[in-house]
């Protein structure tokens, strides 16, 4: 997968969380190799998503899941983590996040 692709993937996932379709869609990338930034987004289609609203979400710097990646990125830049897999996990309690994990993302943003 090349880097415009991951990064597209990436943004597709986060769209697809917001859908409650994510594992659905961890499960096709998994069965799929991805070459363009569009097989992502027509995999989330093939769950039945309007192929032309992710496109355009995917796509559009604004977009809360485009400023979610962005964030992440910019997050692994600035503790100096390279490569994959890397995860940060941040656990919430009911609706509020732990004031730790509040205070560690208000530091990076």
């Amino acid at each position: 997968i090349n880097r415009q692709a991951s990064d597209t993937a990436a943004r597709v996932g986060e769209i697809a969380s917001e859908k409650g379709k994510y594992w659905q869609y961890i499960d096709l990338v998994e069965k799929q190799r991805l070459i363009s930034p569009e097989d992502s987004i027509a995999l989330l289609a093939h769950l039945g998503e309007n192929y032309d609203t992710v496109y355009r979400r995917a796509n559009t710097e604004s977009d809360p899941a485009f400023r979610r990646v962005l964030r992440d990125h910019l997050l692994s830049q600035k503790l100096k983590v390279s490569g994959s897999p890397v995860a940060i996990l941040i656990m919430e309690t009911g609706e509020r996040k732990a004031d730790w994990a509040q205070m560690f993302i208000d530091s990076i943003e």
